[in-house]
């Protein structure tokens, strides 16, 4: 903005926005904010998220003024987003770290590196025809990364296992058998994931829970009470219940298929 380049400060933020903050940090940190494993955890996530997107609605006000009023409205800030003071470098006096280290550049560059194996990865997956949600047993880098990252990328590439080897012969280098029981967890995978779009059809809010309903082929209702405990807690139900539809009413119905059989769902708050 001090040279006038007001394409290359505006794009700058537009990659910010879009690939740091939403389709990385906020996509990783979905669990942190659906399923926290504290109160702790959750604030923390929420206070981080809030500080950004107040920060970003300063930087963006001179680009999109109305569409920045309404973020910095709804974060809590006071007045007009357009008579707030231009954020200072986080580093300086004043700034949001108040004068100490606040960018680690080591840090970014290892998660640098972790986005770039991540996309290889799942260009592998694609090739091999295989969904995010489909668990594998294993992938191998050759890159020497801290253990947090190493789990973060077990995570984003939804594998049991990251191996670092340095006699790997490609950069990534990805798993694709699938056992009986890696092939049931992605059944469950997707079974969940439909549950989750009828719980946003029903409007419910996270943490509100719900009693589902089910029936269909007995090789899914098989599945389903052998993974019970992780489908009610992971679609947060407080009941399943399996038989013929009875008179009742409930807030989402969906027929739905997986694996080519048919299997009927319908939930109700509790």
């Amino acid at each position: 903005m001090d040279e006038y380049d007001i394409t290359g400060a505006s794009r700058a933020l537009e990659f910010f926005v879009i690939d740091d903050l939403s389709l990385w940090y906020i996509r990783r940190s979905r669990n942190r904010f659906q399923n926290p494993r504290s109160k702790k955890e959750l604030n923390e996530a929420v206070s981080t998220l809030r500080c950004v997107l107040f920060q970003t609605a300063l930087l963006a006000a001179p680009f999109v003024p109305f569409l920045a009023e309404a973020v910095f409205e709804r974060v809590g800030g006071k007045g007009s987003v357009h008579v707030q003071d231009w954020p200072l470098d986080s580093s300086a006096k004043g700034g949001l770290a108040q004068g100490k280290p606040f960018i680690n550049k080591k840090l970014e560059q290892q998660m640098q590196e972790i986005r770039s194996i991540a996309s290889k990865g799942l260009s592998l997956r694609a090739k091999a025809g295989l969904r995010v949600r489909q668990p594998l047993a294993s992938v191998t880098v050759k890159e020497q990364l801290g253990k947090p990252l190493l789990e973060l990328l077990k995570d984003e590439l939804n594998v049991k296992e990251v191996v670092v080897s340095a006699k790997a012969k490609e950069d990534v280098e990805l798993d694709t058998k699938i056992t009986p029981r890696l092939k049931e967890e992605g059944l469950v995978r997707e079974l969940l994931r439909h549950i989750q779009d009828m719980r946003k059809d029903a409007g419910y809010k996270p943490g509100q829970q719900a009693v589902m309903r089910y029936t269909g082929q007995a090789s899914l209702i098989s599945l389903i009470q052998k993974n019970e405990d992780t489908i009610q807690k992971m679609g947060g139900l407080k009941e399943l219940l399996q038989g013929d539809r009875p008179k009742q009413v409930f807030d989402v119905e969906k027929e739905i298929m997986v694996e080519g059989r048919k299997l009927w769902l319908g939930i109700r708050k509790t």
